[in-house]
């Protein structure tokens, strides 16, 4: 019997709003996630269990504006974020907590106004 692995998953300009508690969990081989050109406003805390392989997240031209603490923590082996073209205002201490892998992070066209002081310390491979 085969069992399917997903590896790449691409869902682009859907419409989707938000990104509910373990909708990704089944993915865990999955390395690379476009939700790109979506009306994602709301991502909630677990949305990204079980992505531990993931190695590059797209979320730009969505609609977030909000980035609780703890939304990528268990994505200890991401290289890529690319938050571009959404609301974002602003970057909390822990809002990029864990992510020690992380070499790229894209933050353009969002409205941040406020940065926490040590909200960039962990990411020392940018």
């Amino acid at each position: 019997m085969f069992q399917q692995i997903v590896l790449w998953l691409t869902w682009v300009g859907d419409n989707i709003d938000h990104l509910p508690e373990g909708i990704f969990s089944s993915l865990g081989q999955c390395t690379k996630l476009d939700l790109g050109s979506n009306k994602i406003s709301v991502i909630k805390k677990g949305a990204f269990n079980g992505l531990n392989n993931l190695k590059e997240l797209y979320l730009s031209f969505n609609q977030i504006s909000v980035i609780e603490n703890g939304i990528f923590t268990q994505l200890i082996s991401l290289q890529k974020l690319d938050l571009q073209f959404n609301q974002v205002s602003t970057i909390h201490n822990d809002t990029f907590n864990r992510l020690i892998g992380l070499q790229e992070l894209s933050l353009s066209s969002n409205e941040i106004s406020v940065i926490a002081k040590s909200a960039f310390t962990i990411l020392t491979g940018l």
